[in-house]
């Protein structure tokens, strides 16, 4: 079975990119996880979350969809069936 992704170009445009905005799972990090994060101090979360939004907004003005998976998720959750499927994948 093929792919559906497909990418032909390493140097071209970016045209849609899939992202997550820091949330409060960056309260719950402690030191002892800091160096395997790649992050010298505990993050500063409004700061963080700042920065990602001007990153994002910097994509969207080069032209650049950005999609965030929690709106996926969202969306397919919407749906039963899929809802159902994803309990029960995450269950067994």
């Amino acid at each position: 079975m093929s792919s559906p992704i497909n990418v032909t170009s390493e140097v071209g445009n970016l045209k849609s990119v899939l992202l997550h905005r820091p949330g409060r799972e960056l309260e719950s990090l402690t030191p002892q996880y800091l160096d395997s994060m790649l992050f010298e101090d505990i993050p500063f979360l409004a700061q963080m979350q700042n920065e990602h939004d001007m990153f994002a907004s910097l994509l969207r003005d080069q032209g650049c969809t950005v999609y965030y998976i929690e709106s996926l998720l969202e969306e397919v959750f919407k749906d039963q069936i899929q809802r159902d499927l994803a309990v029960d994948h995450l269950v067994n």
